[in-house]
C-alpha cells in the first residue's frame, strides 16, 4: 500500500487501485479517523494493490486563510479535487462533533461515483445523510464497524480479493 498525502503528487502506479479518503477533518479538529482506516486497510488482502490518497496533511497550518489567492490553501483544495477525480473509489466518513461542510460538498460533487459512506451515529448532520439516501442510491452505513465492513466488501468485489 502506498499512503499519499498532500503536497505529495499522486503519481499513477500501474495496476494500483486508487482509494480517496474523504471526510471530516474540520481544519484539524476532527478525530484522526484516517489513521484508523489506513491501519484497517493495511490488514486487507488487497493491501498490495492500494494507493491511498489521504487529504489530511501533516503540515497543515490552521492559520492559513480560506482564500483563493493564498497558494498553500489553493494547492490543498486542488490536490483534493484532482485526487477524487482520479480515484477508483472514494470513501467519505462523517465523524462525531463535526459539521463537515466541505465533505458534504464533495459528496454532492462525487455522489455519482458510488462512494462508500460512513457516519458516526452522533454526527450532527446524520439526518441529512439519511434523508438524502431516500432520494439517491447511496452506499451509506451508520457506525465505524458497519462502514469498514462495507468498505472491505466493496474492495473485495472490485479488486477481486477475498474479504478477511
Amino acid at each position: 500500500m502506498r499512503h499519499i498525502q498532500p503536497p505529495q503528487t499522486p503519481e499513477p502506479r500501474p495496476g494500483a487501485f486508487r482509494l480517496f479518503l474523504g471526510g471530516s477533518i474540520e481544519m484539524g479538529a476532527a478525530e484522526r479517523w484516517q489513521d484508523a482506516l489506513v491501519a484497517f486497510l493495511a490488514e486487507q488482502p488487497c493491501v498490495q494493490h492500494l494507493d491511498v490518497y489521504n487529504p489530511r496533511r501533516d503540515d497543515w497550518d490552521a492559520s492559513w486563510p480560506n482564500d483563493y489567492d493564498f497558494a498553500p490553501f489553493r494547492e490543498q483544495v486542488e490536490w483534493e479535487l484532482r485526487a477524487q477525480k482520479d480515484a477508483d473509489l472514494i470513501v467519505y466518513y462523517f465523524a462525531t462533533d463535526t459539521l463537515s461542510p466541505i465533505t458534504l460538498l464533495d459528496l454532492g460533487l462525487f455522489h455519482s461515483t458510488k462512494p462508500v459512506i460512513g457516519f458516526d451515529p452522533a454526527y450532527k448532520r446524520a439526518g441529512n445523510l439519511l434523508v438524502t439516501k431516500d432520494h439517491f442510491e447511496m452506499d451509506i452505513h451508520s457506525g465505524w464497524d458497519n462502514f469498514t465492513k462495507a468498505l472491505a466488501l466493496r474492495l473485495a468485489q472490485t479488486i477481486g480479493e477475498n474479504v478477511t
